[in-house]
């Protein structure tokens, strides 16, 4: 896991000298953290360096490399279970928090990412007292001209290693077995719907169905595919069973 560190912050925790690291061929695997003083208090923004999801913490208490760890860890997994990336944290995070390599930031366009985010976190910790806890779900919602004025949650979200199953349409009467076992997620896939598989080597995996910009997760590891399709088949009958629902 890389940790890439402003000066600043290297300095406080006594990171030593840091080295030039490319980008982590994991997205997953790869932050970038600086250390920012609002109204005199210290505090500490974390970003993935590819989507620039953020949380921020405080930096009071912490003094060296293994402290700074240990909060990061754990605030990063403390903010992505409130924000309802449990799941994500657990699947292609946590796996990786065994090493670490503290890097220098990957590039101008990072860094300048960064301190638009810290501007933004300066003004609501000062001016509208939020908390720092709070303040990331705030950074996550700006659209940043870094992701082509995405937002980080949205980028996020998008990281996932996706694989498509490519589902062969045929006509109702020559339908596979399989089809005719799942009439709803075949339905949708044949309105345009994809069906998507992620997998983990160590965890599991995961699986969506995505039309549009709507994405129905099932947020748990499988073993068993065909489970995966009934469980799939269920979501896309809700997902027609509200689009049926007068607006």
């Amino acid at each position: 896991m890389i940790l890439r560190l402003s000066q600043k912050l290297a300095n406080k925790i006594k990171a030593g000298k840091l080295s030039e690291m490319p980008l982590d061929e994991n997205p997953y695997a790869d932050w970038s953290c600086h250390l920012f003083t609002a109204d005199r208090t210290q505090y500490i923004i974390m970003s993935n360096t590819t989507s620039l999801y953020s949380c921020v913490m405080y930096g009071a208490g912490i003094t060296d490399d293994s402290q700074f760890i240990e909060r990061t860890l754990s605030t990063i997994r403390e903010f992505m279970e409130n924000d309802g990336q449990a799941f994500v944290y657990q699947q292609f995070i946590a796996p990786l928090t065994g090493t670490y390599s503290f890097a220098k930031a990957l590039n101008r366009s990072v860094t300048g990412s960064l301190n638009d985010l810290v501007k933004h976190a300066t003004y609501w910790l000062t001016e509208d007292d939020v908390s720092p806890h709070d303040v990331g779900f705030r950074l996550n919602d700006i659209p940043m001209s870094a992701l082509d004025y995405g937002n980080p949650r949205e980028r996020f979200n998008q990281l996932m290693p996706i694989k498509e199953v490519k589902v062969q349409i045929v006509r109702a009467e020559d339908q596979l077995p399989d089809e005719v076992g799942y009439p709803h997620l075949a339905a949708f896939l044949r309105a345009g719907g994809k069906l998507e598989v992620g997998e983990d080597v160590s965890t599991g995996g995961f699986v969506r169905i995505r039309k549009g910009n709507t994405t129905n997760i099932v947020q748990g590891t499988y073993r068993d595919f065909t489970a995966v399709l009934k469980q799939m088949d269920a979501v896309a009958k809700r997902r027609f069973e509200d689009e049926a629902q007068p607006r």
